[in-house]
């Protein structure tokens, strides 16, 4: 214990008389590494660290008011800046920049006018409570959209911007933000990162206002006569998939059934890629009030990987009443009455995927994984003389992915056209 408080004592009676020489060479070179002042009278621990950290905080500092308009570079002033304690560098760094705040906002404004939140500002709360649940989106008509590429592929589509709020000013790059009239606010990256929904944010989201299925820009170039139908699709990414491929291949129309995953969900718009903006979708629609909306002399086929090889090539290639084919397999299971036949769902011819002509104008029912195809979606195959549609797997595996199944039989259609319009 001896040795160490003599060395303190040492160091401190060296400073604590010095010559003006020696205390000017003092504070512009600071001492080895290990000295530091941690209290009043005490030596102990290590200097550099701190000095480093200190001048890391105050780039960090002159970064950020330099991006709100009040920062200029003091190059002139750099080495001086360097030499003396970190306190005064960072009251001579903002004394400079204050002087020169005034000419560097007006120049900002005249390029890009927005509005910086204050402390106490709610509004990013306040629209985020509005667009976070279903419910709320489906009253107010607002969805949100996170990230550059969403943003710009939904102004570019001509979606109605409300707000669009961003934390430094470069997030906005590549966003045209000059053909919209939303209010831009820049909120601390906070605020932004407490209401996103992935994990590494770009810093920018917008409120915007839902677009209807008359709205959307679709291609007049080439358009697949096929209405894609979803049936109790619950998982966000399959939808997004299903949306996408559906755009890709220049599909007629997306329906969703009641029971499927909300169309505006995060994720569903992610992996959509900006599919929701360029080709007509209609939500949340009653299996009752479908073939409003599926129109007339349209073959609706459902697609079903639950027929296996033996099944389908002792299937009857000939066009028998399902109906009729239900009933004789049930009374051969001796079941107590026809009305119990009645009751059961349609059974259903099945063809390759490749055998069905989708050069006529048809509809296709994707059903979910775990719910499978409703009772409802066989009915409306039944009454149209649709077919269950089959890809082979030679494999082992049992199924496939929904979304994979869609763009498998979406893509055949598309070729089948394509090489008919070559003809």
């Amino acid at each position: 214990m001896a040795a160490p408080m003599r060395s303190a004592m040492l160091i401190l009676t060296k400073v604590s008389t010095p010559t003006n020489a020696r205390l000017r060479e003092f504070i512009l070179k600071p001492p080895l590494r290990n000295f530091t002042v941690t209290s009043a009278n005490m030596v102990r621990g290590v200097r550099r660290p701190q000095i480093k950290a200190r001048q890391q905080n105050r780039r960090n500092i002159q970064r950020d008011e330099h991006e709100e308009g009040l920062g200029t570079e003091l190059a002139s002033e750099e080495d001086t800046v360097n030499s003396i304690p970190n306190a005064v560098a960072e009251i001579l760094s903002k004394k400079t920049i204050m002087n020169n705040s005034k000419a560097a906002t007006e120049d900002r404004a005249s390029k890009l006018k927005y509005e910086k939140a204050g402390v106490d500002d709610k509004r990013i709360g306040r629209l985020m409570m509005l667009v976070k649940s279903r419910k709320a989106r489906q009253q107010t008509g607002r969805v949100m959209l996170e990230g550059r590429r969403l943003i710009t592929d939904a102004i570019e589509s001509g979606l109605q911007a409300h707000t669009i709020f961003f934390s430094r000013l470069e997030n906005l790059e590549g966003i045209p933000v000059h053909k919209t009239q939303a209010a831009l606010i820049k909120v601390p990256f906070n605020d932004i990162a407490m209401w996103s929904d992935v994990v590494t944010t770009q810093g920018v989201i917008g409120v915007f206002r839902k677009p209807t299925h008359t709205s959307t820009h679709q291609s007049e170039s080439l358009i697949l006569p096929l209405t894609l139908i979803c049936d109790n699709i619950r998982e966000p990414g399959n939808l997004g998939t299903i949306l996408r491929s559906a755009v890709a291949a220049q599909c007629e129309q997306i329906l969703l059934t009641k029971g499927c995953v909300d169309l505006w969900e995060p994720k569903v718009l992610r992996s959509g890629a900006g599919a929701h903006f360029r080709m007509p979708i209609i939500a949340n629609i009653p299996w009752k009030e479908l073939p409003n909306y599926v129109g007339e002399n349209v073959t609706v086929h459902v697609a079903d990987n639950n027929v296996s090889g033996e099944e389908y090539s002792t299937r009857s290639s000939s066009r028998k009443s399902p109906r009729q084919v239900q009933k004789q397999r049930k009374w051969n299971q001796h079941l107590e009455s026809d009305e119990d036949v009645l009751d059961l769902p349609p059974v259903l011819e099945s063809k390759m995927y490749h055998e069905v002509d989708w050069r006529v104008k048809s509809a296709l029912v994707i059903g979910g994984e775990t719910e499978g195809l409703s009772d409802a979606a066989l009915d409306m195959c039944d009454t149209s003389l649709g077919y269950r549609v089959h890809i082979p797997m030679p494999g082992s595996t049992e199924s496939l992915n929904s979304a994979v199944s869609a763009s498998v039989i979406i893509f055949e259609a598309l070729r089948q056209n394509l090489t008919a319009a070559k003809t």
